[in-house]
């Protein structure tokens, strides 16, 4: 008993008591931050942050052997019952990765607007848009991973968890804090999306694809699904790499309730290299499928998908 009262009076004053989450506690946050940086120093190169109720997380890179990674964490631990905050580590680092280079996946800690997360974390709540109340449970940043046409690392950004309990969405944002993509796949307002029942998604989803192109004819075609929306453009592509070759690729982007994105380029057939660019023109050229195309035109009924297409006089220039 003696000894109890001697060590956690010394625990305290080095630790402190549990009073908050390291999410929903900016002054919690911004101190685990503070002890992480002093940890792993100067300037430090990081791999990846991992934040959640109970603590935050960096897997850093050794400053006296790049090739190692080290884990830091700061967070709750449990002396003799009573709830303790404490930085452990160094504790050595075997990463999974997909780009085997472990200099391109790793990012400067200095380039990380930390003093976001409070706004970030409210943004994020707003742009999930879930029918409960809902919280951030886990926040993550990291270098962005693709597979194809090579293993390669692409830009740092924050991956913040939102859940309700019932549903649950992924919000995207930069270094700085600022939201550029969601995943909002496990809402219920993904589940019964009907693009077709709602032609404002769609004017809505054309109306940002013009706004990122505009002035500019790129354009060949548009289609309208349940779920998604997507735009054929001229644009050349480069995204499968060796995998194609002799042939135009060119890009393509699709349009939901996570927000504009780029796909992996498609095959263009119908590759053109006239100068001219004429103006554009939206017509609706099929509705339904096939023979079914004259039933559902007449239907009250919402056809299963509806295909667009761009008509002009001369067809788009290509555009590299």
């Amino acid at each position: 008993m003696a000894l109890y009262a001697l060590v956690v009076p010394v625990l305290l004053a080095s630790s402190g008591f549990v009073t908050a989450g390291y999410i929903d506690d900016n002054t919690t946050f911004s101190l685990a931050i503070s002890v992480l940086r002093g940890a792993v120093g100067p300037h430090a190169r990081a791999l990846r942050i991992e934040a959640d109720v109970n603590g935050i997380e960096i897997h850093a890179q050794d400053a006296h052997n790049r090739s190692h990674i080290n884990g830091w964490r700061y967070g709750t631990v449990t002396y003799m019952g009573v709830p303790l905050r404490r930085l452990t580590g160094p504790e050595p680092i075997d990463p999974a990765l997909i780009n085997p280079d472990i200099e391109a996946n790793l990012f400067d800690l200095d380039s990380i607007d930390f003093a976001a997360a409070p706004k970030l974390i409210h943004d994020s709540i707003a742009r999930a848009n879930l029918q409960d109340p809902a919280a951030v449970t886990r926040m993550e940043i990291a270098r962005r991973s693709f597979i194809l046409p090579q293993p390669t690392s692409g830009e740092v950004r924050w991956t913040v968890h939102v859940d309700s309990g019932r549903e649950q969405a992924d919000i995207f944002a930069d270094a700085q804090g600022a939201i550029v993509g969601a995943d909002v796949s496990g809402t219920q307002r993904a589940k019964t999306l009907n693009i077709l029942n709602e032609p404002g998604l769609a004017a809505e989803a054309a109306a940002v694809f013009r706004d990122g192109f505009s002035g500019v004819c790129v354009l060949t075609s548009v289609a309208i699904e349940k779920k998604t929306m997507s735009f054929s453009t001229n644009i050349g592509d480069k995204s499968l790499g060796k995998l194609v070759t002799n042939m135009p690729v060119t890009a393509t982007f699709t349009r939901d309730l996570n927000g504009l994105q780029r796909r992996l380029g498609a095959i263009d057939i119908n590759a053109t290299t006239v100068r001219r660019r004429p103006p554009l023109l939206l017509l609706p050229t099929s509705i339904g499928r096939s023979s079914e195309n004259s039933k559902s035109a007449r239907s009250t009924k919402p056809p299963s998908s509806m295909d667009w297409a761009i008509v002009s006089v001369l067809q788009s220039p290509r555009i590299s």
